[in-house]
């Protein structure tokens, strides 16, 4: 990586000194030159993924697949650069880690984009609908490729050691929630915040104080919405239980999600 050929004069590998603390109030508590450097390592792994990505879909061209392969790339979470004074994810709910794309190649489909807001949990309805087939009808997405996308209030949530919040998108409007008494690592400064995201799509300002009607509003929404997931979690019953052999466990350890500390200090 020729960070020098961009103006970066760090070499800084470690950036854990400054994410050790609970919040940082300040955008980013290290050098300017730092933050350049990490948006940099940033971009050359986005880079690396578009290359892998790109090999991947020469290789179904030239074995003669690609017309009968569905192609889907999306990503589980962004991550954050001290936009708020944090780095990687799972401490908020944010745009920075909501925003995530979602690309489908399908053969003999023509291209073009959904306006709908999309969730994860449609991407799994949509690879069914894609192959022909029924999606089970406990599925709670959305058919993507359909000709009319229902729009759906839009759910997001967190919930370890770090950080305990839930969020909940309609329309233009979002509202964040994080419980008060949440025993978290990094803890919000309110209960309740509310965004407009046709003014304020990067969510710098929050609302509640000043838009009492929209927060009632979305706040009845949002608490609707968790007891609707609270039955349905019920309704499944506990998860089934089953081994996991050392090589699978030494290989989610090397991931960072085999139970241990991670790069927060903070169990995944």
């Amino acid at each position: 990586l020729d960070c020098a050929s961009k103006g970066c004069s760090s070499q800084l590998t470690d950036f854990s000194p400054l994410t050790l603390k609970d919040k940082n109030r300040d955008p980013f508590p290290g050098k300017a030159e730092d933050r350049a450097h990490l948006v940099h390592l940033y971009d050359a792994a986005l880079r690396h993924v578009d290359r892998a990505l790109g090999s991947l879909l020469h290789e179904l061209e030239r074995s003669g697949i690609a017309e009968r392969t569905l192609v889907v790339v999306t990503s589980d979470h962004g991550e954050e650069q001290f936009e708020r004074g944090f780095l990687q994810h799972g401490k908020s709910l944010h745009r920075e880690v909501l925003a995530i794309p979602l690309v489908v190649r399908v053969p003999g489909l023509a291209p073009a984009r959904v306006a709908a807001p999309a969730q994860q949990v449609d991407v799994a309805p949509t690879i069914l609908a894609a192959l022909g087939l029924p999606p089970d009808p406990r599925m709670q997405g959305r058919d993507l490729l359909a000709k009319s996308v229902a729009l759906l209030p839009i759910w997001s949530e967190v919930n370890d050691v770090r950080a305990r919040q839930a969020s909940l998108r309609d329309g233009a409007w979002k509202i964040v929630y994080e419980p008060q008494d949440a025993q978290v690592r990094f803890k919000s400064e309110r209960e309740w915040s509310l965004f407009d995201l046709a003014r304020d799509p990067e969510e710098g300002e929050d609302l509640s104080a000043s838009a009492g009607e929209e927060l009632a509003r979305l706040r009845r929404l949002l608490e609707s919405f968790q007891q609707h997931l609270s039955l349905l979690s019920a309704g499944l019953g506990p998860p089934p239980s089953g081994e996991v052999d050392e090589a699978a466990q030494q290989m989610l350890r090397g991931l960072g999600y085999g139970g241990g500390s991670g790069p927060e200090g903070a169990s995944r």
